[in-house]
């Protein structure tokens, strides 16, 4: 049986118990060789070169952090890191599984809360777990090591292997068995009793196939659960023959916590009809689940595409699969959000749940990709995410204050897809021409696009619906000001300057150089003051206007 290296990272001083703890619950096992620096045998090389080299020879690292930052080599360390820190910089770059493990309610050193933002990092930390007590060190170690021999199983292209690391990886309980609880409302008929036999029959086989734990059916004396369990509830279709179904996956907590047991993500909500088209389809929704339930999102998220494609789906229910994807992918980092904005734009109808989801998603990439400073991969955030917007408009499913309010946290102002999509809104929605703050945003997409006279117009129109809004006129005039409409420009930034004097920090450069413009044009053209007077005074004419309640007569021409 193949025997898997596991390098124990930490500082040895503060958690030693833990160390031991570890090494002792992993050892027994059977599985798994840990190698702690304090165990090897003295050898004539410098202590850095040997954690470094175990690192380099192992399979898999577990980084456990307290409150220490530890001891920092002053040779050969041009950052000044601890050697706990490089060896976690060796494991990146080697490209080793990486699992920490931090410390709740830690004192930590400054210079190890650097190094925790690093391995916290949102795009490239590693997988962490917290932990309070040894007895809960040892729980997520062994699990998470566990679960990571099950996805080298999944993920590897030989049957030898699979079979090998299935067999040894299922003696164990949080990987043997997959605990289900079953929900039947009161109005569902008995009939339906043997339909769910089947139900559990294809599920099994699923998971067989698959690599992940067998469903286990609980019962009523059954309490002790291993990590996450499934939940599947039946209750009366919309019709006699079809049956509603939602599965999820509940999280456990610890037996202590006074919280119920957590949902992640948002429930799969199906309707099926009885036989064993459906039995089927409602299996790879619960073997989709139960990727999560063994810590492997990324193939869940293939699941969830397998069953949305099966013929027993209706419309609704693959959008809320491809929906409950998008949840899983925002909960990580925004990973496979672009195949699912596409699976989501192939969609007949896009609901709000459905594209809420799709957007959160790409929102959270958006954030990777930032951080990353990837700005291809930002602009093809943003483009694709006012696409499922107004692909959603267009599908009539979804409110449109729903949309809009998704579109105003993730737009690209200098998008033409934005333009297209806040057109499409008001035409399907008059009343937003009413709204001071949809005026706004469509200032800020044509000020992005440097269409300064629509721009203009749009912080005009909003302005004069919200009149002492300074922001909102320093806004108009710089629209007029990058227009050279000096004198028009002038006047806002002055306006804006008597509601809030703060304004002042954003506009002084601005209000001395139009002003030398004006002056400048006074000098050569004898006409310009007679022609900037009678401006002046018709925008202060629109202002009263607007702030007596006639706000279309208030527009500056």
């Amino acid at each position: 049986m193949t025997r898997y290296r596991v390098f124990i990272s930490s500082t040895i001083e503060d958690l030693q118990d833990a160390r031991v703890q570890v090494d002792a619950e992993l050892s027994a096992t059977e599985i798994f060789d840990v190698v702690r620096v304090e165990k090897l045998p003295a050898v004539d090389e410098p202590s850095r070169c040997l954690c470094l080299d175990e690192v380099r020879r192992a399979h898999v690292v577990v980084l456990i952090l307290g409150d220490r930052y530890g001891f920092i080599p002053t040779t050969n360390n041009p950052d000044l890191l601890s050697v706990t820190h490089l060896e976690y910089r060796e494991a990146k770059q080697l490209g080793k599984s990486v699992f920490a493990f931090l410390r709740e309610d830690s004192s930590s050193e400054e210079q190890l809360s650097g190094f925790i933002k690093e391995v916290s990092d949102f795009d490239e930390g590693v997988v962490r777990k917290r932990w309070r007590s040894l007895e809960d060190l040892r729980v997520e170690v062994r699990r998470a090591l566990l679960f990571w021999l099950a996805r080298r199983a999944r993920d590897s292209d030989s049957p030898q292997v699979q079979q090998q690391l299935g067999e040894t990886v299922t003696r164990y309980p949080e990987l043997r068995e997959l605990q289900c609880v079953i929900e039947v409302a009161p109005q569902v008929s008995g009939s339906w009793s043997e339909w769910l036999d089947d139900v559990f029959r294809y599920f099994a086989a699923e998971c067989k196939h698959k690599l992940l734990p067998s469903p286990h059916r609980l019962s009523g004396s059954d309490t002790q659960t291993y990590g996450s369990a499934i939940r599947i509830q039946l209750r009366p279709g919309a019709q006699s023959n079809r049956l509603s179904i939602a599965v999820e996956v509940i999280a456990e907590v610890p037996p202590d916590s006074k919280q119920p047991k957590q949902v992640y993500p948002p429930p799969i909500e199906v309707d099926v009809a009885q036989g064993s088209e459906g039995a089927r389809f409602v299996a790879k929704c619960c073997a989709a689940l139960a990727y999560l339930a063994v810590d492997d999102w990324g193939r869940c998220i293939d699941g969830l595409f397998e069953a949305a494609v099966s013929n027993a789906a209706t419309e609704k229910s693959r959008a809320r699969l491809i929906g409950v994807a998008g949840y899983v992918s925002a909960f990580n980092q925004g990973q496979r959000s672009f195949d699912i904005a596409r699976k989501m734009l192939e969609l007949r109808r896009l609901d709000g749940p459905t594209v809420s989801a799709g957007v959160i998603a790409l929102i959270a990439a958006e954030l990777r990709f930032e951080n990353a400073n990837a700005r291809h991969a930002v602009s093809e955030a943003k483009h694709l995410t006012m696409q499922l917007l107004t692909a959603a408009l267009n599908t009539g499913e979804a409110s449109p204050e729903t949309l809009y309010n998704l579109a105003r946290q993730s737009i690209d102002h200098g998008s033409r897809a934005a333009l297209t999509f806040y057109s499409k809104l008001l035409r399907m929605e008059p009343s937003y021409d009413e709204r001071w703050y949809f005026h706004r945003d469509l200032g800020l997409v044509h000020y992005g696009r440097n269409n300064y006279k629509a721009a203009a117009r749009h912080y005009d129109v909003a302005r004069h619906q919200k009149p002492n809004d300074s922001e909102l006129l320093r806004f108009a005039g710089d629209a007029y000001y990058y227009r050279g409409w000096w004198s028009e420009a002038l006047l806002r930034y002055e306006r804006a300057l008597r509601i809030e004097a703060v304004e002042r920090y954003f506009l002084d450069f601005k209000i001395d150089f139009a002003s030398q413009r004006i002056r400048r044009r006074a000098e050569t053209d004898p006409g310009f003051t007679f022609w900037r007077g009678l401006s002046h005074r018709l925008s202060h004419i629109g202002l009263r206007l607007a702030e007596s309640g006639y706000h279309r007569l208030g527009l500056t021409p």
